[in-house]
């Protein structure tokens, strides 16, 4: 194919079968003159996808993507312009053109050759008797060999030179081994090259096209650095890559979700669990180039780190690179995972739904910002007040987009105004907290108190749900975290009146199902929390949390009858309009 002549642009693109090329992607219906199916670029239940090949365009009318085959390439499989030339020029056999100047892609391909060759010589040391302490630490991480091999898991062994012997023994050159960064050479004290990898566990980086670029290793034993990536070289760069991105590419476009995580074990725990639109930046904190990849595959990205201090930190910290960059179209999410536990701890002792409930939980961007802004603030003088709003607002500015900054200053400034000291004598105010299970820290408020007032005793005394079950169906629970736990009560209360099971609505059922349901812990902040005590005390018999329910009930029947009175009065005859 060297030898065939370059076309122009225009020619290259003439040439493309763009039928072919989308079929690969969406399965297309004949149509008329027309080809149709699925959009690739958002979810859809009926086609709204066309292609019409003898005019080489493609439109989808829902979400508006159109153009060309370049166009189409660069969308579905995440390449820039250049990037997306030479992939139809493999897919297809037609000379893609070349920007005039130095000839660098020979180059390029050497280094792809030698990073793909070095992938096989770890993985076949993995398997191998030296890999023999890599595989039990595997093992003991529950990683299927499946997963292994999908991953192309490695091992290097602690020879000096085992890599550099194998590499040159099959015809690549010290000087390419070295470019692509997994030799070092000491020119000074006139050393033997010697690998740059020695003793640690494997896991080939490699970009969105399926390529080793590069690698990270795993130490054994008291090693410092724990974790070592290849250095940067003509295809690596630290900033703009992702691990596990080109496993993640279609899974993440058809659910139109992301999910990153702190490290490589943790992305193989997530397609373990079920969750293959995993990534992770490699050992740094997001990057803006690695924020606008994820972008491009979701609109709201779903940050999972670790519970603990530093898991919070990490989180904090992309969210800062993230703030010049949102849009109406382009946010994040936030989960951590239950503290001293990473994906696959989780994965292996709960099972796959409890890393579901972790990611599924998330929450939006702007919770957890204010819950960052309020965390540990005393709150008990107006000065601290003043500051706590000054800081809490000032971040907000960073936003550049000017409707979404106005939105989130006005939603802190709300609550700000919300959050006010509970007056204890004695004792510094500052903003209490209640953990919500893979959700963030957030403050009380009065609405808030009351709920958990009217939960409590339902958790004590669940026989209470036979006076008040409908009343509890129509609250209007304003809290999500609430609601979810009151839709697992009603639940369970259902399905004990189906078992026949009535008599046995104590609170010891209740509370084992709630803990199954991954609610184990939020109950035992509600039942333990002093902070609504007033409505706790208040509610101390099976009498007073029946007549609250009721004073609650006519406060409702009220409205609707105000409601229902103020339309009569306007439309008497019941004609709309006339």
């Amino acid at each position: 194919m060297s030898g065939a002549p370059r076309l122009t642009l225009e020619e290259f693109k003439a040439r493309l079968p763009l039928l072919d090329i989308v079929a690969r992607h969406v399965r297309l219906v004949r149509k008329g003159r027309e080809w149709q199916g699925l959009c690739p670029f958002h979810k859809e239940k009926s086609p709204s996808f066309s292609v019409v090949e003898e005019k080489g365009f493609f439109h989808c009318f829902g979400c508006g993507a159109n153009g060309s085959a370049i166009d189409f390439v660069m969308r579905v499989e995440n390449l820039d312009f250049v990037d997306a030339l030479q992939r139809l020029e493999e897919l297809t056999g037609i000379p893609a053109p070349r920007r005039e100047g130095p000839a660098t892609p020979a180059v390029d391909q050497d280094l792809y050759a030698v990073n793909a060759a070095a992938a096989e010589w770890f993985a076949a040391q993995l398997a191998g008797v030296q890999g023999r302490e890599a595989r039990a630490y595997l093992a003991g991480r529950d990683l299927r060999k499946a997963q292994v091999e999908r991953f192309g898991l490695g091992f290097a062994p602690s020879s000096g030179r085992a890599l550099v012997d194998a590499l040159t023994a099959r015809g690549m050159s010290l000087a390419k081994i070295a470019e692509a960064g997994l030799v070092l050479i000491d020119e000074e004290r006139g050393r033997a090259p010697f690998d740059r990898f020695r003793n640690r566990l494997m896991f080939p980086i490699r970009d969105e096209r399926g390529r080793v670029v590069g690698f990270g290793g795993r130490a054994f034993g008291d090693v410092k650095p724990k974790y070592l990536n290849t250095s940067e070289t003509p295809l690596f760069h630290k900033g703009e890559l992702l691990y596990g991105l080109d496993l993640a590419l279609a899974p993440a476009r058809t659910a139109r979700r992301t999910v990153v995580v702190e490290g490589y074990i943790d992305v193989i725990a997530m397609h373990e669990a079920g969750l293959p639109f995993a990534v992770a930046p490699l050992g740094t904190a997001l990057s803006e180039r690695q924020l606008q990849r994820l972008w491009k595959l979701s609109p709201e990205p779903v940050l999972c780190f670790d519970g603990d201090e530093a898991g919070k930190r990490a989180a904090d910290r992309a969210a800062e690179r993230a703030l010049p960059f949102l849009s109406p179209e382009r946010s994040l999410r936030v989960a951590f995972l239950p503290p001293g536990k990473d994906p696959d701890d989780l994965l292996r002792s709960e099972g796959r739904d409890a890393v579901h409930r972790v990611v599924d939980s998330a929450v939006p961007l702007v919770d957890f910002l204010w819950s960052v802004a309020i965390e540990g603030r005393p709150i008990d003088t107006p000065e601290r007040r003043a500051a706590l709003r000054r800081d809490a607002v000032e971040r907000i500015r960073r936003i550049v987009d000017p409707e979404l900054q106005r939105q989130y200053v006005t939603e802190f400034r709300r609550r700000l105004d919300v959050l006010m000291p509970f007056r204890s004598p004695g004792r510094k105010q500052q903003a209490t907290f209640a953990q919500v299970p893979g959700s963030n820290l957030r403050p009380f408020d009065d609405r808030e108190r009351l709920e958990l007032a009217l939960l409590a005793p339902l958790l004590r005394e669940p026989r209470l749900l036979r006076s008040l079950e409908e009343d509890v169906a129509s609250f209007d629970w304003q809290i999500p975290a609430h609601q979810r736990l009151v839709g697992h009560i009603l639940e369970w209360y259902a399905r004990s009146l189906e078992e026949e099971r009535s008599a046995e609505l104590d609170a010891d059922a209740l509370t084992h199902h709630l803990a199954r349901s991954g609610l184990g812990e939020f109950v035992d902040r509600i039942l333990g929390d002093r902070s609504s005590g007033r409505y706790q005390r208040q509610a101390s018999s099976d009498e007073l949390v029946l007549e609250q329910w009721a004073r609650l009930r006519g406060k409702s029947e009220l409205r609707a009858r105000a409601r229902a009175a103020f339309s009569a009065w306007v439309e008497p005859d019941g004609d709309v309009g006339e």
